[in-house]
């Protein structure tokens, strides 16, 4: 195994335009590389590719105690032995030295190619693990030996960025002195060190799952294509959209705000008309009791002041809100980010996809943020986008309005991304996959009965919801009854994880339904009544993983999973295979219920990036990770199956897969066949998907 490293600088941003471009762009260069062979101990060796065009002033030659500048060591020929060898290359975010490797280490200093299978991630395995990515985070976690060296970094960070030039050295870009560099050569020797040590530390991705990041390797070069026109267009009309509302704002609010992200201002000015600010209760928890409870926060964020829009009796509230609302959708900026991360070549985006992204295993979107795209397409989405391309900012506002321009450009954000000429693009979905989870790993056979029969009839007069909503009343619901089908969704979606009436209400909030308390408690105790075989697997489940913590080195079976402590991770085998691992687990008081519960260190679930030593967990949390990570494996088992049936894999997006396929190759049919077929641990499992082949995305 080869660790390896790289330091670069260059003139453009890695986050505005991501590693590929980044690692293409003429004026990025190499600093040093250092690497090491094997897990063991062996040195770190250092390669930089000369530095000899630094020109020192005298005082600065003085300082640094040295007369000469660097000069480019060989080649190093054992490193290019062992990777003609096929040795395996091991980093730490491995895709940045994959691109930097192709594109300046091949391109421009000709050394031989790593190929696609050598290589291997250790923030990937540090993510399965259900750690957090970075290096000086992982290395403090698992409290190694071997630590990222943030002094260096900063001296890293200062040599990297673009300076003004000065008067005594007008002509230089870069800050460039030898002691700086030689501190940077160091903390790229300490990064290696402490790389070595996560990989001693963690078991690499292996089998199946080695294979699936492989395949999101290969998905995040692949990248998507971007309508061009569409995009620079929507960001014309949008400009002059916003500048236009903007000063609509500015006068309806008499010169009190200007800008949508003037906040404070805003609300200032809504109480000095009398319009009552919307209010959200915000969840705290005590990071050292876990004791929770809500504050009142002034919020002016568009799902609270959607609701309120109606009851507001002030016109200038009311007109400068929605004004607030169109100004604040992020349309302009994702369109600006397509552009910046657009390979020039073939008007394609890359790295849109984070492997492992979520501690279930599920992906995340990266770069244009493909995860966050809005859902409310334009049934006609393609003679949408034909009337932005076709029609100026005037034209559009008479079709659509001149309040819905935003609204509009928002709409066919999905529809930017587009097939490359002579091919579709073929997506699949899989139907209320999370719902048939939580039914299989509970053995609901009268839930899973009901599946079958609606995969059989698909035209049938029923659905889940309704089904759900016959359960809870006992009497037949149909899709004509709209109340009894609401709250059998809402029961659906939001029941399966036992959650609370409390809890309950903000869902069904978010699902834009107004539920009093009386309506949520019916609607859980009706749930739970219907569904109780659900509520013995949380139960169950519960009992199982704390028996296994406070059995360290016991396993524990429960239905579907097994539980065991190894070292400091308690390790949920799933019936994939894979493992869900919770670190420095242990059975600690809930201050809240004033009883025992499962606590772990991770990330707090109501700040998605706090991580605390204090994690609670139960057994419909518990259900949440394991029916979350069996579906992700249903599914990225599914992608594999379709990228080697000549299907080549261009996006995931929650329960969504995308291909790209050329004209007149591969089918529709054929694709949902694939993705259909259950896996081997899983062949009772009652998977649907459907689907839809066209040109441009869409939802």
């Amino acid at each position: 195994m080869i660790f390896g490293d790289f330091e670069t600088r260059s003139e453009v941003s890695i986050k505005d335009v991501g590693s590929y471009l980044y690692s293409r762009h003429p004026s990025t260069e190499i600093l040093v590389l250092c690497w090491s062979y094997s897990r063991d101990y062996n040195p770190v060796h250092v390669w930089h590719p000369g530095i000899e065009d630094l020109s020192y002033l005298q005082a600065q030659r003085k300082r640094d105690r040295t007369h000469s500048n660097f000069e480019r060591p060989p080649d190093p020929l054992e490193l290019f032995e062992r990777i003609d060898a096929g040795e395996l290359f091991e980093a730490h975010g491995a895709h940045f030295e994959r691109c930097i490797w192709r594109w300046i280490m091949v391109e421009r200093y000709g050394w031989p190619a790593v190929q696609d299978w050598q290589w291997r991630c250790s923030a990937s395995a540090a993510a399965a693990f259900a750690l957090r990515r970075k290096l000086e985070h992982v290395c403090k976690d698992l409290g190694l030996g071997q630590q990222k060296d943030m002094e260096g970094h900063k001296a890293m960070m200062k040599l990297t960025k673009v300076r003004k030039p000065t008067r005594g050295d007008p002509d230089s870009k870069w800050h460039q002195k030898r002691k700086d560099v030689l501190r940077v050569m160091k903390y790229c020797v300490q990064d290696v060190r402490s790389e070595k040590a996560v990989g001693r530390a963690l078991r690499p991705l292996s089998g199946t799952e080695l294979e699936i990041w492989q395949l999101d390797q290969t998905i995040n070069f692949r990248g998507l294509r971007i309508d061009r026109a569409l995009a620079m267009k929507a960001l014309e009309v949008g400009a002059l959209a916003e500048a236009a509302m903007r000063d609509q704002l500015s006068a309806v609010t008499y010169f009190a705000v200007e800008k949508e992200t003037h906040r404070e201002k805003f609300k200032e000015w809504l109480r000095s008309r009398g319009t009552e600010v919307p209010v959200k209760l915000k969840k705290i928890i005590d990071a050292d009791t876990g004791v929770e409870h809500f504050e009142e926060k002034e919020t002016t964020e568009g799902k609270s002041l959607r609701k309120m829009l109606g009851s507001v009796e002030d016109q200038p509230s009311q007109r400068a809100i929605e004004l607030w609302l169109a100004l604040n959708k992020t349309s302009t900026k994702k369109y600006r980010a397509m552009i910046n991360r657009m390979d020039p070549e073939d008007d394609r985006v890359r790295e849109t996809m984070r492997y492992h992204a979520a501690t279930t295993g599920r992906w995340g979107g990266a770069g244009i943020q493909p995860h966050n795209l809005p859902r409310n397409c334009p049934d006609d989405i393609d003679g949408v986008c034909a009337d932005v391309l076709r029609y100026d900012y005037d034209d559009l506002c008479m079709l659509y309005g001149h309040d819905n321009i935003m609204t509009l450009l928002s709409s066919i954000l999905r529809g930017a991304i587009i097939a490359a000429p002579g091919h579709d693009l073929l997506a699949a979905d899989y139907s209320a996959i999370e719902a048939r989870g939580t039914a299989w790993v509970a053995g609901d056979k009268e839930m899973l009965q009901a599946f079958a029969d609606l995969d059989a009839d698909p035209k049938a007069d029923w659905d889940i919801y309704t089904w759900t909503a016959s359960q809870m009343y006992g009497r037949r619901i149909t899709k004509a009854d709209k109340l009894e089908r609401g709250n059998g969704k809402i029961a659906t979606l939001g029941c399966g994880y036992q959650m609370g009436w409390r809890a309950l209400v903000n869902y069904a909030d978010g699902m834009g339904i107004e539920l009093t308390d009386e309506q949520s408690e019916t609607i859980v105790r009706d749930w739970r009544d219907a569904r109780w075989r659900i509520c013995e697997f949380w139960y169950g489940v519960d009992r199982a993983a704390s028996r296994a913590v406070r059995n360290p080195g016991k396993l524990v079976e429960f239905g579907h999973v097994r539980f065991k402590v190894l070292g400091r991770f308690l390790h949920c085998r799933l019936p994939s295979g894979r493992l869900l691992s919770y670190l420095d687990p242990r059975i600690d008081l809930d201050e809240k219920f004033k009883r025992p519960a499962l606590h772990f260190t991770g990330y707090a679930t109501y700040a998605p990036n706090l991580w605390i030593p204090n994690c609670k967990t139960y057994g419909g949390k518990l259900t949440e990770n394991i029916v979350q990570a069996l579906c992700r494996d249903i599914m990225a088992e599914a992608m594999l199956r379709a990228e080697r049936a000549g299907y080549p894999i261009i996006l995931t997006v929650h329960d969504e897969i995308v291909a790209e396929v050329p004209k007149g190759q591969g089918s529709l049919e054929e694709f949902k066949q694939i993705l259909n077929e259950r896996p081997k641990w899983a062949l009772d499992f009652p998977i649907a998907a459907d689907g839809w082949r066209a040109e441009r995305y869409r939802k």
